[in-house]
């Protein structure tokens, strides 16, 4: 298995982003890897010797303990490709969807310098800032937020200072140009298609400084594999957003951050009810941030990896960001975690 696997999930037959990613894949001695769900056509997978299909019956028939557990249609169905990925080696997972279209740079090498200036030198650092809205950095001229920042800071201003700090993050937030990622609200007042973000160096978050992350144009490094879990207990439109929050808390604690680059996708952006995604974030609108304040108030110092991602989908569930029974899913998701040996 080569170092860098993309994964992806759908329920569509291979879509012109996806022939994409598969032709970069293939050029570059990259892997792509389709979890499918019970509405995937896998016939028109079976011909495909540039993606790595797993099917509805190979991911039950896995052997992993999320295989027994695992519900159908759920965006969670990505993680047996996470799963696959990790167990056969790969040093980079690039998490995206099949709306993504690879641009300039996507393909270039997570350890090679010239990715988004992130792999040497020093970076640009928001430290300890509270919540930050990314895309005012990449967009200063535009009203734009992330899909899960709090609706009462979509206004606040970049902080006034930034340091520059050695680079020190595990986790890279690429962004979409074309349909970015934002809420239900920024679509209902502002429908736009075109956006593109301006070039700029990356950005590193760290400390107390908050932004919402996603799936679109993620890449993960081994030492946070376990922390890919994505809830299965909540709205299709939350679960990327709420292991984002986690994420970020849990990597504070090893003195990381998460570094955000320029866009090298472009999201021709699947079919959405744009009234159905409205509804699957209120809770998101309601919650205005307090979830974050919950996590940074746990006590995580000096806990293993698995022992803080317990301890805060224990405080998602406590407060119904989540169902008490997330707690299984999640612990079936530790011990395949440790089958194929990122945990102990």
């Amino acid at each position: 298995m080569p170092k860098h696997s993309i994964v992806v999930t759908s329920i569509n037959p291979p879509t012109f982003c996806m022939d994409r990613l598969a032709e970069g894949a293939a050029t570059n001695h990259w892997t792509l890897i389709v979890a499918g769900d019970s509405k995937t056509p896998d016939e028109a997978y079976a011909d495909r010797e540039d993606i790595h299909y797993l099917s509805l019956a190979s991911q039950k028939g896995a052997g992993y303990a999320l295989s027994a557990l695992m519900p159908e249609r759920t965006y969670g169905r990505k993680m047996f490709g996470y799963l696959e990925a990790i167990a056969a080696g790969c040093d980079y997972l690039i998490d995206t969807d099949d709306d993504n279209r690879p641009i300039e740079g996507f393909f270039v090498p997570r350890d090679n310098p010239d990715f988004g200036g992130v792999s040497n030198g020093d970076c640009l650092t928001f430290r300890d800032s509270g919540w930050v809205n990314i895309y005012r950095y990449f967009a200063p001229a535009a009203n734009i937020w992330p899909r899960g920042n709090p609706l009462s800071e979509i206004k606040t201003p970049l902080p006034c200072e930034a340091s520059t700090e050695p680079f020190k993050a595990s986790i890279y937030q690429g962004l979409a140009n074309g349909a970015p990622d934002v809420d239900a609200v920024h679509r209902l007042v502002h429908p736009h298609s075109g956006f593109l973000f301006e070039k700029r160096p990356p950005i590193q978050l760290a400390g107390g400084s908050w932004c919402a992350f996603n799936s679109q144009n993620t890449t993960w490094l081994p030492s946070v594999f376990p922390l890919l879990y994505l809830p299965l207990t909540c709205s299709f439109r939350m679960t990327d957003i709420y292991r984002g929050y986690i994420a970020q808390r849990i990597v504070r604690e090893s003195g990381e951050g998460i570094l955000f680059h320029g866009a090298t996708v472009h999201q021709d952006r699947n079919e959405h009810s744009i009234i159905r995604d409205f509804q699957d974030e209120v809770m998101c609108y309601l919650d205005d941030g307090m979830f974050a304040k919950r996590l940074d108030a746990l006590d995580l110092a000096g806990q293993p990896i698995e022992e803080m991602l317990r301890r805060c989908y224990e405080l998602a569930a406590s407060h119904a960001y989540v169902e008490s029974r997330e707690l299984a899913f999640l612990d079936a998701w530790i011990t395949d975690c440790r089958n194929i040996g990122i945990l102990p």
